[in-house]
């Protein structure tokens, strides 16, 4: 509300962690003036990061009348990549809980991504509209393997499901080994046996 006081750190947690979608346009208004010009700039970060088939038109990704609010599982985790990059949005994102100060008011927030509770699934977001069903993206961290997952279009439970078996599935089959070391010749030729053709 008008007057209300609340930094803009717990405005990022109440919008990543319990999907307040009043905070994404709070923080919009803050940095543009208005929701439409701060769109604008997310379309632009979009396409500098390579996600070509994205298209935002606000700022909490939740169904319009204009059909041309979209993107891609692909793209999603082009964007993920780049967010996952910066360590304060890392740090909210892995939060199960956090306190946030509205006017002074302290408000305990609980993240809607119920597998943070696992010990290597440390975070990103939830999401779900009508046109995009229940959503997951997801980043992982164990054995030296890290996964940012997609799950798109699916069931309120089906997305933790499918979001398990993919992760667990890639930890079950795929591992770092060394296979040589960049020390270690693997060929050796003298020059004059080279073909000089």
């Amino acid at each position: 509300r008008i007057n209300d006081r609340i930094t803009v750190e717990d405005l990022l947690k109440a919008a990543l962690i319990s999907s307040n979608n009043n905070a994404t346009i709070a923080l919009a208004e803050h940095v543009s003036g208005n929701e439409k010009d701060f769109v604008k700039l997310m379309n632009q970060k979009a396409k500098e990061i390579g996600a070509l088939n994205t298209n935002f038109e606000n700022t909490n990704g939740l169904d319009s009348d204009n059909p041309g609010h979209r993107s891609t599982a692909k793209d999603l985790i082009k964007i993920a990549k780049y967010c996952m990059s910066d360590s304060k949005f890392r740090e909210i994102v892995s939060l199960k809980e956090a306190n946030i100060y509205i006017n002074d008011e302290e408000i305990i927030i609980k993240n809607t991504n119920s597998l943070l509770d696992g010990d290597f699934i440390k975070g990103i977001k939830t999401g779900y509209t009508n046109n995009a069903g229940f959503c997951l993206m997801t980043y992982s961290e164990k054995e030296n393997i890290e996964i940012i997952c997609a799950i798109m279009g699916s069931s309120l439970y089906g997305r933790n499901y499918d979001t398990l078996r993919l992760i667990n599935w890639i930890y079950d089959n795929y591992e770092y080994k060394k296979i040589i070391s960049k020390e270690e010749a693997i060929v050796s030729a003298k020059a004059s046996d080279m073909n000089s053709n």
